[in-house]
Parts: structure tokens; sequence; C-alpha cells
């Protein structure tokens, strides 16, 4: 089964790069093509979903199969795409009539469907997802969940680049591994201009994110895709020097940015917390303080640093995993993408705080984030029209639920996802599988997602939304693992 699910693959990729498998069977004189496309059936407007590196992807158009079994789809314009019968998984009409008009969601005006795409019955996503996890030769694809936790490969030249935008020299002739300067982990590599010794610790740290995440993948039967090369981190020796790459490359500049992951470069960006303006003025005025009043200085800034380590490091490598196993298209953060913003950005907060021995960890009570929904929104934060606007309509969240700031929502979409990994641990999962491997420009309306999240967990309404909040009750804060705001962040 293994080989012949490889054979296939090389044979997608291949048709895939030329338009056409390679190793077919030889082509048809023009009397036998004439014959078989006389025996073509015109399906008329439907969908195809087919294999391609070893997720399920799917278009749309006419329609044309032949006996064989492969099919072309004419998207129009000129544009046809043709399959073989093994690339193709399913084959499903779509509606040609024009949909009736579909109750509108709270805060969006009535009209149409999305012609992006139809509703998708639980069945039919079953029968799509059913054969994702399969046993594909990993030198071709590399889906295999184990393999995810074998070393990644180095992109040299791509690490070159990362010196050069970090005006630091690459050493020709100097194997990567002898380089000054550069960090090589199994899943991640580093340009740093930090002592060798933080580096190391952060990359340790990174490589724990990593063990979490494909532990956290494999408990939920998500497929993956494993990374082409390894992921790519940049580790600035202090504030200043972060602030001036971000400015060279069109990074952000504010100054309360302490990291970010950029999707469009593919690349993660840190520094040393201690050199943050703030907290380098604190550790510089506690200098010339009296030995006790100096020690407690210095032990809140460490505390505040580890803290941020948690939320920021972790947070936003867990954004950088994500986006390159496939877990969520590389454009999520797109107000019009298909995946909504809370479950983005809640599944990575699974992974901020508290840590293990090992620097990260999965599920446990994050109190940081739960002292924010107290402190901030109260127990019971809004009303359930918000949370069913909140959760299907992307531009509530960064109107942070109309308080015009987008930080307000973190805490909210930690809550909810918080919930769901509790209390509906397999719909969880069912509702990352079908979100899983989402084409970039696949779109969805709120209905939609209404329909689409409402399928697995039932309809939002007062019942809904009050089981919710009786578990966020039930939540019990240590205020001893919620470190004290030193900065008024």
């Amino acid at each position: 089964m293994k080989r012949a699910l490889s054979i296939l693959a090389l044979g997608a990729i291949a048709m895939l790069a030329a338009g056409a498998l390679s190793g077919a069977e030889p082509p048809k004189t023009p009397a036998a093509q004439d014959k078989a496309e006389a025996k073509a059936e015109n399906k008329g407007r439907c969908r195809v979903y087919y294999f391609r590196k070893g997720s399920v992807e799917s278009t749309e158009g006419e329609v044309t199969q032949f006996p064989d079994g492969s099919c072309v789809v004419d998207k129009g314009k000129g544009i046809t795409i043709r399959f073989t019968k093994g690339e193709i998984k399913t084959i499903t009409p779509l509606n040609d009539n024009k949909p009736a008009a579909t109750p509108a969601s709270p805060g969006e005006s009535p009209g149409p469907e999305s012609t992006l795409r139809r509703p998708i019955s639980d069945a039919e996503i079953e029968e799509l997802l059913k054969d994702i996890v399969a046993k594909v030769d990993e030198s071709v694809v590399g889906v295999k969940l184990e393999d995810l936790e074998a070393p990644l490969t180095l992109d040299v030249e791509s690490v070159k680049d990362m010196f050069a935008k970090a005006g630091l020299t690459w050493k020709e002739g100097v194997p990567p591994d002898k380089q000054e300067n550069l960090l090589i982990k199994p899943h991640f590599v580093m340009v740093y201009t930090s002592p060798a010794k933080a580096a190391r610790q952060l990359g340790a740290r990174l490589e724990s994110v990593w063990t979490w995440n494909v532990r956290f993948l494999r408990m939920l039967r998500i497929p993956a895709r494993r990374p082409p090369s390894k992921l790519e981190i940049f580790y600035f020796g202090t504030h200043s020097e972060f602030q001036s790459y971000s400015m060279r490359t069109g990074g952000p500049v504010e100054m309360g940015v302490l990291g970010y992951y950029r999707s469009d470069i593919n690349r993660s960006h840190f520094f040393e917390m201690e050199t943050w303006p703030p907290a380098a003025q604190r550790l510089e005025a506690a200098k010339h303080a009296p030995a006790d009043q100096a020690a407690q200085e210095r032990n809140k800034v460490a505390r505040w640093v580890e803290f941020q380590n948690l939320e920021v490091i972790q947070h936003e490598t867990g954004h950088h995993i994500h986006f390159n196993v496939g877990l969520f298209p590389r454009n999520a953060h797109e107000r019009e993408s298909s995946v909504p913003t809370w479950l983005i950005e809640g599944t990575t907060m699974m992974f901020e705080f508290p840590p293990t021995q090992a620097g990260a960890s999965l599920g446990v009570l994050n109190h940081g984030r739960l002292d924010q929904v107290r402190k901030f929104w109260g127990p019971h934060p809004l009303s359930t029209a918000e949370w069913k606007l909140f959760l299907i309509d992307n531009n509530v969240w960064y109107s942070g639920v109309g308080r015009g700031n987008p930080g307000a929502s973190y805490p909210l979409g930690w809550a909810m996802v918080y919930y769901l990994w509790k209390e509906h641990r397999d719909g969880y999962g069912k509702y990352l599988q079908t979100v899983f491997g989402r084409e970039e420009d696949f779109r969805m309306t709120n209905t939609e997602r209404e329909k689409e999240f409402e399928d697995i967990f039932g309809v939002v309404n007062d019942e809904w939304v009050n089981k919710f909040y009786k578990f966020l009750d039930s939540l019990q804060l240590k205020p001893s693992l919620v470190p004290e705001d030193i900065f008024g962040r």
C-alpha cells in the first residue's frame, strides 16, 4: 500500500509541474482520442477534490470526465486542468441555480451565499478527510506525523540571506555548523547577535515548543505537512538591533512590539528582553539603589522577562509552526481568511503558559490569560449575540469586540479554545481537521462560518453560552502564577 501511494504521489507532483502524469499510458492516436472524447461525460459545474503533496485540495469549474476515470476542469478564460483517475479523490456536483436567500447571521446583510463554496455536510467532510492521514513515502511528500520529529533540512542559501539582512558576514568555505552567530537545531536555524548561551537557551525552548505541537497534532489526529526546511529565527542581542532590522525590512517598529512572526518571509524575530528600553532603564536604576531594593527590582524584571518569553516567543513560534505544517494557511491573519482569527490565536495561546521543565506546555490552564479575561472583561464578557458574531466575523476580533483594541480579543480567544479543548475535544479536533490545508484564496461568508461551527458544536444560543460561562467560572486562578505587570502594558 505504501509503495502504491508513493507512486501516485510521484505522479501527482510530475503532473502539477508539467501538466500531465509522468509515466502515464502512451498517447492515443487522433482517432482513438476522438473516440474517447466522444464517450466523455459532461458533468456540469463540479468541485473536484484531488490529492496534492499528501493533502487534499480542490478546484471547481465545468467538468468533463472520460471513460478511463480522468477528467478535465474548464475554469474559464481558456484555463483547463487535467487530472488522472489516481489523482481524483471525489467529484461533487455544484448547484447551478442561484441559491435561495439564506437568513443573515447577526450583523450581516441578507444576500446570496458565496459563489466560491457551497456548504459541505458532515458526511462529506468525513469522506474527504478519512484518507488524508496516509502512509505515504516521506521522501516524496513527508506527511507522516512521526516524520515531523525527524530533523528538517537546512536551506543554506536562505540562511546566507539572513546573515546579510542581520549585517553579519558569511564565511565562504566554512561549513554551516562552524559558522559564528549561527545555531542549528533539528527543526530551527537561528541567526543571532546575542551571547551564544542565550541563543542556546532559546533554541532549546523552541525545540520544546515544536515537540508539544507535534504531540498536539497527533492527539487530535490532524494531518501535517513536513516543512521543506528548518524554520528560520532571528535573535538579536539588543532591542536597538531588533528595531533597526525591522525598519530596514518593513517589520513593525512600535516600541511595544516584543517579537513577531512574518508569514510573508516565513521568519520569526526576537531580541533579549532585558534590553527593551523600559526594562533596561529599570535595571540601570537598580544599580544605584540599596542592595535589598536593587535585588528586588532585578527579580521583578527577571520575572517579567520570563513571562514575556512565554507569551511572546512561544506564541509567535506557535504561529510559525502552525503555518508551516499546514494547520492554518499563511494568510490566516487576513480579515477575509476563511479561518476564524480566534481559532488561530486561541490555539497558539495553548502553548504559552505555564512551562513544564522542558519549557512548553499543552492545554494547561493559562493563568495569565484567565487573569486578563476577569480583569478586563469580567466573569461573563459578552452576550450571546456578541459571542455569535465573535465566532464568525473576523472584523469583530480586529475591533476588540467594539473596544477599538484588537489586543482585547486575545483573552476571549484563549477562553473559547480552552473551553473547546477541555469540554469538546473531539469536536475541536474535527474543527481543526475541517480547516486544515485550506488554500489562501479560499473564502467563506459569515453564514457559512456559522454553519460550519454549529454543525460541530451545536447552535450558539443562551443555553450554549451559559454552559461556557459555567466552565469559565469553575476555573481557579492562582495569582502566584500571574507576574506583576511592572510596565503597565
